[in-house]
């Protein structure tokens, strides 16, 4: 691969990771703001890729209910609200302003352009996660947010596919768990290709969602009924794993 090729791969892991990294802190209402700091982690192995990641722009915090980019971007004369906007400063973007409160949800979509002719297989996963200000393990707020992946496309000369996740090994909704060293796939083998008409651009949709049926536990293992125990918290997604191979993973 190429040194100019090589330090676009980097610049745009490096957007992946700013998109990742934010914090939750947590007061009545719930702020969710980033913090710019994290790692990523870029694996490829004989096959050369660029990507596009895509932030969903809802302002009440419902997630996509339109799983799709064609004719579905954000432009600067266009749409700015219920519209995939992709994020172009990789250092310092603005992605979730405002108040958040359980039960909303963040859509994003990651887009895969494969460069060469050369089969490859994605890999995407997140992980190292943190939260700051419990009092017990089973009160970390890490654990009442969830995650999943919606939908698997290709996209080529403007015509999208079907969702065709039912063909590979995707994460359906599952929370995060207590565990801050635990790793959490989206993806695994997803081919770049789907049959040669889509040869080249592979779309991951997937969401973040704060379930507001997650409330803790109190000393006594007695179940709060609301989630007051999470305020004054902090949550971060500190790495993004990003796979792309000529091979399967043998796992």
């Amino acid at each position: 691969m190429s040194q100019a090729k090589m330090n676009m791969l980097k610049s745009v892991g490096y957007l992946l990771v700013s998109i990742f990294m934010f914090s939750i802190m947590t007061y009545a209402w719930f702020t969710m703001t980033y913090v710019n700091q994290a790692h990523l982690t870029v694996k490829t192995s004989g096959i050369e890729a660029e990507y596009q990641f895509y932030i969903y722009k809802n302002l009440y915090h419902t997630g996509s209910s339109e799983q799709t980019l064609i004719d579905n971007t954000c432009t600067v004369n266009g749409n700015q609200d219920l519209c995939y906007e992709e994020v172009s400063n990789p250092i310092t973007p603005v992605l979730i302003e405002g108040s958040v409160a359980p039960g909303e949800r963040f859509s994003f979509a990651i887009a895969i352009q494969s460069l060469g002719s050369a089969q490859g297989y994605v890999d995407l996963t997140l992980g190292n996660l943190e939260s700051i200000g419990y009092n017990q393990v089973e009160n970390k707020i890490q654990t009442a947010f969830g995650y999943e992946v919606s939908k698997i496309s290709y996209i080529k000369n403007n015509i999208e596919t079907e969702d065709l996740k039912h063909l590979y090994t995707y994460q359906s909704f599952t929370h995060f768990s207590a565990q801050d060293d635990q790793q959490y796939p989206l993806i695994t083998d997803v081919s770049l290709d789907y049959q040669d008409q889509y040869q080249g651009l592979l779309v991951i949709y997937f969401d973040v969602y704060y379930d507001p049926t997650i409330f803790g536990i109190d000393p006594q293992g007695v179940p709060y009924t609301n989630s007051h125990i999470f305020m004054n918290q902090t949550f971060h997604i500190n790495d993004v794993y990003m796979n792309i191979s000529s091979q399967k993973d043998p796992s």
